[in-house]
């Protein structure tokens, strides 16, 4: 006879299924409940052992009753191996709330239903319905710190300590997915570029510029805890290029801030808002040269500037190629690609973008032919252009299928609506979800992601499940959470994954290494490489050389099996002997001298502006093989070959040199011995390579 509260329990369970078959199996069939040694789990049988077990019923009475079970002893010991993972509260303990809840999602309740009169431990990390659904649905499999560091390098600049990792495994990757898009914006660019221009007393170098914005970028990226928004402003970055090599916004530090900080707030919100917000951009429109952009005038011949117009189309939106869902592109009868749009389309598009410049503009400013460098003052560069009806085209206006006719004259709201209509007509064209997702995906997952992710991505953003178009949160979600990028066998599919390009690299390791600003509170002391002989990373946030980026979401190195084999590889257009090289140099040279110094006196040598944090990894130099297996989790999330961690043991050992040959300070022959260990890692392309 049971005690009477483990009675009532079963009851509990067995009154779930009342109206249900004896054989009724489970949704979330990949977790480990047939602990009945059934082929299948069925909710009166198994669903009333883990009941049972987690009341701490043991013996012959944990199976009496029950059709067809397996000997006491053979349950017990199932569900005890099945522990970890039956532990769906994730407070640690396989225990009632547990059970009730597994039980209750076998009788097909609905996750609402799951946590109705439940108190759960102040340890439990899943409590909401949506977590518990997600972690059944994903098979009941725990997070393996292994999981959590590869997740972290796809979803952010990766983990900067163990509690960043910690906090994936218990969120979950969807709990935490939910925290950062949620987390407000931790940090504004614009902020701290007008408060360090503000200590300058020169006359010309106390407004922001460039260099400002590129010390701010780096602080951004390895300091906030937004990681997830900082991944995707990079990403976004190198989608809506705009680049501080051009001399149109080398002095726009106040543009250049208030655009990075426009990618932070509008990444996360509606595409139509970020294309608008993006088109309106001061340091978008000097850059693409639709600022001050005149309304034609036929009595001179000119006409409007059609750069933007061109871009917004061929770069930003819809691509040059009309696409199926699935990222491929349409053919026509003759089998050939079809244009998404031609030149008389970005005619009438230049129309549309006639008439905007920085608000406090005035008549002189307009006839200013230098126009993109004559703002009005530094505060009219942080805000969102506006148009002047005077300089807006009246004429007629045709693109993409529409029509705008010629109008007597232009006022603000016409001119506007104008506008509206363009980037409307942009965000509606069904490329858009391809060919924005696959490349989001590219950047964040893989280069060569398959038909069914891109259609599965572009199928998110036409709606969100809610009839929204153009959600970025439910984007990045579905690309993050897609099967293709959690799988881990996807790890040895050689056609998978991505290089990770110099500036997340840089990153990475920054955060790993915890990396702190020393000398001077406002520069990691990162250089920008624009016009130096040796390149550095050969990549600078915001330092595209054009506006098609560093690299082409379609480019193939020439002569390799990755084009023979129909695949692409963006970063490799940016990767050659002569960066491999230049990048090598520069990490063995950080690494050594445990981070960036001065030059050149003994004493600048040692003053560092950006700093690395050896203290917990020297105390392991002496047992290689454990400093192997921490950089193998912590730098590559498990997945280091044997040769490459025989290598790394082979080089440390070879290592006698206690000062760095760059500086020749004297760092210790453990520090140094460290060096070799990372940057043999680093350079490696088992880590390069990021799966």
């Amino acid at each position: 006879m049971f005690p009477s509260k483990i009675l009532s329990v079963c009851l509990a369970v067995l009154a779930l299924v009342a109206s249900l078959s004896h054989s009724q199996t489970v949704a979330g069939a990949n977790c480990p409940l047939n602990v009945s040694g059934a082929s299948t789990a069925r909710l009166t049988v198994d669903g009333v052992l883990l009941s049972r077990y987690a009341r701490n019923v043991r013996g012959a009475a944990l199976t009496t009753g029950l059709a067809n079970p397996a000997l006491p002893s053979t349950v017990e010991a199932s569900i005890a191996n099945a522990a970890s993972a039956l532990d769906v509260d994730g407070d640690g303990t396989f225990a009632v709330n547990d059970a009730m809840i597994l039980s209750r999602s076998m009788a097909g309740m609905n996750s609402s239903q799951w946590v109705s009169g439940i108190a759960f431990s102040p340890n439990a990390t899943r409590t909401t319905p949506k977590s518990l659904s997600d972690y059944i649905a994903g098979g009941c499999t725990p997070i393996t710190t292994s999981d959590a560091n590869r997740f972290l390098a796809q979803a952010s600049f990766g983990a900067k300590n163990a509690a960043d990792v910690d906090r994936v495994k218990s969120l979950g990757y969807s709990g935490w997915l939910d925290e950062q898009l949620n987390m407000p914006v931790q940090y504004s660019h614009l902020t701290r570029v007008k408060t360090v221009a503000a200590t300058r007393t020169d006359q010309w170098q106390n407004r922001p510029g460039v260099w400002d914005v590129n010390d701010s970028m780096w602080i951004g990226m390895v300091d906030s805890n937004d990681q997830l928004r900082q991944r995707t402003m990079f990403a976004l970055s190198q989608i809506f290029v705009v680049s501080l090599k051009d001399g149109s916004v080398y002095y726009l530090g106040n543009g250049l801030a208030a655009y990075v900080d426009m990618l932070y707030a509008k990444g996360f919100g509606n595409f139509r808002d970020l294309l608008e917000s993006v088109t309106k951009s001061t340091a978008m429109g000097s850059y693409l040269s639709h600022i001050y952009n005149q309304k034609e005038n036929p009595a001179v011949g000119s006409v409007p500037d059609q750069n933007y117009a061109r871009e917004i189309m061929q770069l930003f939106s819809i691509g040059l190629w009309e696409l199926n869902v699935d990222g491929t592109r349409k053919l026509d009868s003759s089998g050939k690609p079809i244009p998404t749009y031609t030149q008389s389309d970005v005619v009438g598009a230049s129309r549309v973008l006639t008439g905007y410049t920085f608000d406090a503009a005035n008549t002189s400013h307009w006839n200013n032919y230098y126009g993109f460098w004559n703002y009005p003052d530094n505060a009219s560069q942080e805000r969102p252009m506006t148009v002047n009806p005077a300089y807006h085209s009246v004429s007629e206006k045709r693109f993409l299928g529409v029509t705008i006719p010629a109008r007597a004259s232009a006022t603000a709201a016409n001119s506007e609506a104008d506008l509206d209509l363009f980037l409307d007509t942009l965000f509606n064209h069904p490329n858009v979800g391809p060919f924005i997702g696959r490349q989001l995906i590219q950047r964040l997952v893989t280069s060569n992601p398959s038909k069914e992710y891109v259609t599965r991505v572009a199928d998110t953003f036409n709606n969100n499940g809610s009839g929204v178009r153009g959600d970025m949160k439910a984007v990045i979600r579905a690309i993050l959470l897609d099967v293709e990028a959690r799988n881990p066998e996807k790890i040895t599919d050689p056609n998978f994954g991505k290089i990770r390009e110099p500036v997340v690299r840089m990153a990475h390791v920054m955060r790993a290494l915890n990396a702190v600003r020393d000398a001077d509170a406002d520069s990691y002391g990162i250089g920008m490489w624009l016009y130096d002989k040796r390149k550095g990373l050969w990549q600078t946030p915001l330092g595209s050389g054009t506006v098609f980026n560093f690299y082409r979401p379609d480019f193939r190195p020439g002569n390799t099996d990755i084009a023979r084999a129909g695949l692409v590889a963006p970063e490799m257009q940016i990767t050659h002997t002569t960066s491999i090289d230049d990048i090598q140099w520069l990490f063995r040279d950080m690494l050594e001298n445990g981070g960036i110094t001065s030059c050149c006196s003994e004493a600048e040598r040692n003053t560092f502006y950006l700093k690395f944090n050896y203290a917990s990894l020297l105390p392991l130099v002496a047992t290689p093989a454990a400093l192997v297996d921490k950089l193998n989790e912590v730098f590559m999330a498990g997945q280091m070959s044997a040769d490459l961690r025989n290598n790394i043991i082979s080089e440390m050992n070879a290592e006698y040199r206690s000062s760095s040959p760059t500086s020749g300070m004297p760092r210790g022959v453990t520090q140094m011995k460290l060096a070799r260990a990372l940057y043999t890692l680093i350079l490696s392309p088992d880590y390069v390579v990021q799966k």
